[in-house]
């Protein structure tokens, strides 16, 4: 979990981002409603995850709009809980759902952390954590795992300054 993590907070990178899959650095990716005519930018600089500015067509309201960060087959057998800690930083205060996504053969299975990001205006910290054995539904064991940040449907405007990921 940490080298990936690691490799996106080293990069310096931006672009430009539409509907659809949008790489943007070490395997990760925005996943953006395509029928929500989104467009946008993003920018990673070194030392922090991401800059978005994100702004759907008029009058639409996105189903989704997500920060996939690719995890690989993260083995929870013997794990007590999987947590994250989050700097975050917005101009207008805006919610932010955070997501572990499994995939076992062709099954997907989504589980979201109990709390919502908050990011206001000053850098805030969020934590939050999920304890996989009151979670009968998340898979012990799975071929991938992806942490996602489900942003809300609208426009969005926001910078993730830190993210760690821990395991116990």
């Amino acid at each position: 979990m940490r080298p990936m993590l690691d490799e996106i907070r080293q990069q310096d990178r931006h672009g430009v981002v539409g509907p659809g899959d949008n790489p943007v650095g070490h395997h990760a990716f925005l996943s953006l409603d395509p029928e929500a005519g989104i467009t946008g930018r993003f920018a990673s600089r070194p030392g922090q995850i991401i800059e978005l500015e994100l702004q759907p067509a008029l009058g639409a309201k996105p189903r989704w709009q997500g920060l996939h960060l690719p995890l690989g087959p993260v083995d929870l057998t013997d794990s007590a809980a999987l947590g994250l800690i989050a700097r975050s930083l917005a101009p207008l205060s805006m919610t932010t759902r955070i997501c572990l996504r499994s995939g076992v053969g062709d099954e997907v299975i989504d589980v979201f952390m109990p709390r919502l990001m908050v990011s206001y205006d000053q850098p805030s910290l969020h934590h939050d954590l999920i304890e996989p054995a009151a979670m009968p539904q998340l898979p012990k064991r799975a071929d991938w795992r992806d942490m996602i940040l489900f942003f809300r449907p609208g426009p969005v405007k926001l910078t993730v300054l830190d993210l760690r990921l821990f395991l116990v």
